[in-house]
């Protein structure tokens, strides 16, 4: 980089002259006495080795200022200055001659001090910016104000300056990529990624929005891709009276193309912000210096001169990093998952992102669309404060910033006892890779309050070893377990460094049954965490895999700032002080020589059991190689006894036995391996059985560490002995699931059928309604006729619904689509099932009766005609129940078909679906606008029953809808949800407010009425309830502990019954809140609610309250004098119009029990 110039003989070693920096190893000064010795050059070889020492005492987190002057005085004091004085005396002892006197002197001075160069902490700065290792730190400021300070114990009016600090970007940048060779690497990185033969998406670079960005550019620019992180991290202690005070905003950068681009070293602070200072003087003042600096990377450029020549080069920024927090309020998005409309990538409202399963492109935010936002000026209908100053960055606008955190997104929290739970956990073979990240024991407050105590890497771990640890502990087929099956293929996909389109169609669908079945599974809408995995693969599409713009490592990095911080006790100026230590590590960083690739230790060295079979591949005598059971090459470390994947035509897993290093070779290590074989892949675990039989093996095979997938993995060994492997990190996702699917037992070789996935499916099937996350079949292959994939889960649902899941495989291998079984005849029926036992063609034939009678067939959507004149028929519920549900219809028929084929606009929907083959959210809404509209008009009472029905028959009519986004009865306490249920309940209150109806029409938003029984509040006394068996334990639980809620609600619908017959046998009201204590507590509402809802079935306690409510406000305004009071409830009786776009009726429940 430098040349030093040799000093003259007559120059003072007491004041040395500072020479440029030079790159030196710690051998350089016995490289100079292997050439011809200088004496000059070997003592200011001494002084810069001196400079690194100290240097790299200040790259330690742990050492203030003081520290090192310390360190460095007692060196010279206790270790040095003794040393000289031996020497000296040993000199003058024995060397006479004058001449050589005078050089021992010249070297015994500069070793009694070798700190010239860093005698003093202004004299180390000065040296290193002269030598172009930092520059320095820029103070922008913030505010400036004139306020009253305290100033010696006195209150005086002075200037009070806000300020930040920015690193020297510019200086960082050129040096970063002139130090060794740092830029021809991701130079040609960027070039061979951009090649991209196999249209996989490795890194940002190749994805979409890199195009976006260079195609502003011309062609002739290298462009370098960098990511910008900001999040706030606690410098003080986070439970201290100065908490929050102090914590600071630190924005990071990185490059994407650089080797080990995770590893702290090569993560950057650009800049430091007080938070306090970010939230109260906002985004523009705080960051207008950082973007001007980055706007100047970007237009200007920087010139890097490397040996290989001169380069000019642009960097431009390509994505914004952080959670979704600081991405929102950065960006100037919704400070709030509260807000109607808090998503940062799209303009769903609150309402619809609570069961939304797929991302809806319609509404996904763009420029010109924000644009728009801006003008509105509206928070309440945009979701945006104002215009974003990083829209001022050339080539960067928030709408394009397409960046997700799957570390908080999935890792940070959130059958079997709690003790067995732990004991397994505790026990669990984690394997030592995993061993640093085992989580603690969970306890029993951990899950009252729903929330593991556990790092986010921590649960990683954790949920990537639950299946392994608890899975023979779930019941086969478990509904929950399968869910958690779906969200870890989700996790092992998200985790993967490899993607292309088929992997992103894949997630896509997980994605989708994930949040569908967390609808239904738990009783519960969807999070703002659920709905932004809805936007994960769009984000693939543009930034490439998460994991390689994920939090975890940037977070890492706030460890360093934070030991530095509470290793001094200055707060004066902390922004200053912190910028300061974090410029010296950067000097450090570049004073150190380029670290090989290749790090090992002698002691690891062993003896090869191998010579024939490498020196057989390798080619090469035993003198030019050597062999180590432990190293660490391109910072992965590998050693006997880990496991490697190698995709050749398909998986295969190598144990290592022994690690090869060539002679003089840095760019690679070769792996012995063994080969594993794999027994059968177990569905239940979501693992591999692997077979380590020794008699089996013996299969050594020799590979460069490049030629593997991946780094190396964890194998498992299990209680019962057997070995598993669960898929981690796989860079080829669709060769990887493809052999995953597909390893079952082989099929008789003369079949003519095919492996088939449904859940890897393109097209129709994108939600599971049955509880299998993944369901294969085969499929016979005629020649000229193709099956019609998209029934086969339709088809499932309804054989399970007779319990005759049985014939399943039977009618796919007879070709039985829902038009054949709509045709099906006795006889038909009786061929299909003649090698079943007859009970089951009885009752097949039955129950294809039952279901026939009901049908009201309709065409094909392949053979529909184009005449928009042509009605769309009801076809018949696909379940006994809805078949049941059928009878209890009213007596008014409402028929879908008929209101949308009487209407213009329900002539465009049934064209649109015959085109498309599916609804898009728009149209939902205005098929329920459709619908609700002829409901209101013809004066018909809405019901439970008939929103039931008419979303059974809309899921008919449209075989791609799913059913709960229009209704979903979610328990018998609560109201239910759906945008049929909501419209109508909205509907009502706006006629009601405006006048348009009066209060007893608008009371026909009732839940279906029961029998008249039910009717007569006075009937039940006279009724039996069935008292639970076995209840001993839970009565003795709400009589004499204290649980938290969850448990208490079930607890109580465990005992109901017998709680209804004490109930009826006590004396006095009084006497039932002494037996039933927890009637009386905050949410005893809720129970009173279950109790009632088990008297009367089809009616609800919140309901019959607004029956009761005018008499109740009316009593109230009587009584209640405050004015502040009585304002309160005239808001609560005139009630909100509640929009489409904002309703919950479970949130309106609450409420309702509150007042």
């Amino acid at each position: 980089m430098y040349e030093s110039s040799p000093l003259p003989l007559d120059t003072s070693i007491i004041e040395p002259t500072p020479l440029p920096y030079q790159a030196a190893s710690t051998s350089s000064i016995t490289s100079i006495v292997e050439e011809q010795f200088d004496i000059n050059i070997a003592i200011n070889s001494i002084y810069k080795s001196a400079v690194e020492f100290i240097v790299g005492l200040h790259d330690n987190n742990n050492f203030t200022k003081k520290d090192v002057s310390n360190i460095q005085f007692g060196i010279i004091k206790s270790l040095l200055t003794p040393m000289v004085s031996i020497l000296k005396n040993i000199v003058k002892t024995e060397v006479k001659e004058p001449l050589s006197l005078s050089k021992f002197d010249h070297i015994l001075t500069a070793i009694s001090n070798p700190f010239q160069f860093c005698t003093s902490e202004y004299i180390l700065l000065k040296w290193l910016v002269e030598n172009d290792l930092i520059s320095e730190v820029k103070q922008f400021t913030i505010h400036n104000e004139i306020c009253p300070v305290q100033h010696l114990g006195k209150t005086v009016y002075d200037e009070k300056q806000t300020k930040g600090a920015l690193l020297p970007l510019k200086l960082q940048f050129k040096k970063y990529f002139e130090h060794g060779e740092h830029f021809k690497n991701q130079l040609n990185k960027l070039k061979q990624l951009d090649l991209n033969y196999d249209n996989n998406i490795t890194n940002f670079v190749q994805g979409k929005l890199r195009k976006l960005k260079i195609s502003k550019h011309s062609s002739d620019k290298i462009l370098i891709p960098y990511f910008l992180y900001i999040d706030d991290a606690e410098i003080n202690n986070p439970l201290g009276s100065h908490a929050m005070y102090q914590q600071m905003s630190a924005i990071y950068y990185s490059f994407p193309l650089a080797e080990n681009n995770s590893k702290l070293s090569n993560i950057f602070l650009a800049a430091l912000i007080k938070s306090l200072d970010l939230k109260e003087f906002g985004n523009d003042l705080c960051l207008q210096t950082l973007i001007d600096e980055i706007n100047l990377l970007e237009n200007d450029g920087l010139d890097i001169v490397t040996d290989c020549g001169s380069f000019h080069v642009h960097f431009i920024l390509g994505i914004v990093l952080g959670d979704n927090l600081g991405m929102n309020s950065i960006l100037e998005f919704s400070k709030s998952f509260s807000a109607n409309y808090f998503c940062r990538f799209c303009k769903v409202d609150k309402l619809r992102s609570k069961q939304m399963y797929e991302e809806d492109t319609s509404c996904i935010r763009n420029i010109d669309n924000y644009n728009i936002d801006i003008a509105t000026q509206n928070f309440s209908e945009t979701g945006i404060y104002k215009e974003s100053i990083l829209n001022t960055i050339q080539s960067f606008h928030v709408t394009q910033n397409f960046c997700v955190d799957i570390m908080h997104d999935l890792y940070e929290a959130k059958l079997f006892t709690l003790d067995t739970l732990n004991d397994r956990k505790s026990n669990f073979n984690y394997g030592p890779i995993e061993f640093g990240n085992i989580s603690p024991n969970i306890s029993i407050n951990h899950l009252n309050n729903i929330h593991l105590k556990m790092s986010a890497r921590e649960v990683m771990t954790f949920i990537h070893f639950f299946p392994l640890m608890i899975g023979d502990l779930v019941p086969e087929h478990d509904e929950v377990w399968s869910f958690f099956l779906i969200l870890l293929k989700m996790v092992d996909i998200l985790l993967s460094y490899t993607f292309n389109a088929d992997a992103i169609s894949y997630l896509k669908q997980l994605i989708s049954t994930h949040n569908n079945q967390y609808n239904i599974l738990f009783n519960d809408t969807l999070k703002p965490k659920h709905h932004f995995l809805v936007h994960y693969p769009t984000v693939i599409e543009y930034s490439g895999p998460p994991r390689l713009y994920w939090c975890f490592r940037f977070e890492g990095k706030h460890k360093e700032m934070k030991m530095y911080a509470r290793s001094t006790t200055s707060r004066k100026n902390i922004t200053l002080t912190l910028a300061n230590k974090f410029q010296l590590k950067f000097a450090h960083l570049l004073l150190q020589p380029v670290k090989s690739k290749i790090i090992l230790k002698e002691k690891h060295k062993i003896q090869t059991k191998h010579i024939e079979l490498i020196n057989k591949t390798l080619n090469l005598p035993p003198s030019k190689y050597s062999c180590y059971n432990d190293l660490e090459f391109n910072g992965i470390i590998f050693k006997e006894g880990y496991y490697l994947t190698k995709f050749l035509n398909e998986m295969n897993l190598f144990k290592i036995t022994e690690i090869i290093v060539i002679e003089n070779n840095d760019d690679t290590v070769f792996i012995l391996g063994e080969q594993i074989l794999f027994k059968h892949f177990d569905p239940r675990y979501e693992s591999f059985v692997i077979n380590e039989n020794k008699d089996e093996l013996n299969n050594f095979s020799i590979y460069s560490a490049y030629d593997f997938s991946d780094p190396p993995i964890n194998v498992t060994k299990m209680a019962n002995g057997k070995k598993m492997l669960r898929n981690l990190f796989y860079s080829n996702n669709d060769i990887f699931n493809d052999f995953r699917d597909n390893f079952v037992p082989p099929v008789d070789a003369t079949s003519e059928t095919i492996s088939f996935d449904i859940t890897n499916m393109d097209g129709t099937i994108d939600y599971f309604q049955n509880n299998d996350s993944i369901l294969s079949v085969n499929i016979p292959v005629v020649e000229g006729y193709k099956y019609p994939t998209e029934d086969l889960i339709p088809l499932k649902n309804i054989l399970d619904t007779w319990n005759m899941g049985c014939v399943y495989q039977t009618c796919i291998d007879n070709l039985i689509d829902l038009k054949a079984l709509t045709y099906m005849k006795p006889e038909d029926a009786n061929k299909l099932l003649e090698k079943f036992p007859l009970g089951i063609s009885i009752l097949f034939r039955h129950e294809l009766e039952k279901w026939q009678k009901c049908s009201v067939n309709i065409n094909e959507n392949n053979s529909l005609k184009n005449d928009s004149n042509q009605r769309i028929q009801n076809v018949p519920l696909t379940s006994e129940e809805s078949l049941s549900r059928q009878s209890k219809l009213p007596s008014i028929i409402i028929k879908v078909d008929e209101i949308l084929n009487s209407s213009p606009q329900g002539h465009l929907i049934i064209d649109y679906y015959r085109k498309n083959n599916k609804l898009n959210d728009e149209i939902r809404t205005t098929l329920v606008d459709i619908v609700i509209g002829y409901i209101i008009s013809n004066n018909i009472q809405m019901s439970v029953s008939v929103a039931e029905s008419l979303s059974n028959q809309i899921v008919a009519m449209f075989s791609s809808e799913i059913k709960d986004i229009y209704f979903l009865k979610v328990g018998s306490n609560k109201n239910p949800k759906g945008k049929l249920y909501a419209k109508f309940y909205n509907a009502m209150r706006t006629l009601k407010n405006n006048g348009l109806v009066t209060t007893s029409a608008a009371k026909t938003i009732r839940i279906e009425q029961g029998n008249e029984e039910s009717r007569n509040g006075k009937s039940w006394m006279s009724r039996d309830f069935i008292s639970e068996m076995n209840i001993d334990p839970i009565l003795d639980i709400l009589k004499h502990s204290s649980t938290s809620y969850p448990e208490l609600e079930l607890n109580w619908k465990s005992t109901v019954n017998y709680r209804l017959n004490d109930i009826k046998k006590s004396i006095s009201t009084q006497e039932i809140f002494k037996n039933w204590k927890q009637y009386l507590i905050s949410y005893g509402h809720k129970l009173i609610d279950i109790d009632y809802s088990a008297i009367f079935p089809n009616q609800n306690v919140y309901f019959e309250f607004e029956k009761k409510s005018e008499k109740i406000y009316n009593i109230l305004e009587e009584k209640v004098k405050d004015s502040s009071c009585l304002k309160i409830l005239s808001q609560i009786k005139d009630g909100n119009n509640l929009n489409e776009s904002e309703i919950d009726i479970e949130r309106e429940r609450e409420r309702v029990s509150e007042t």
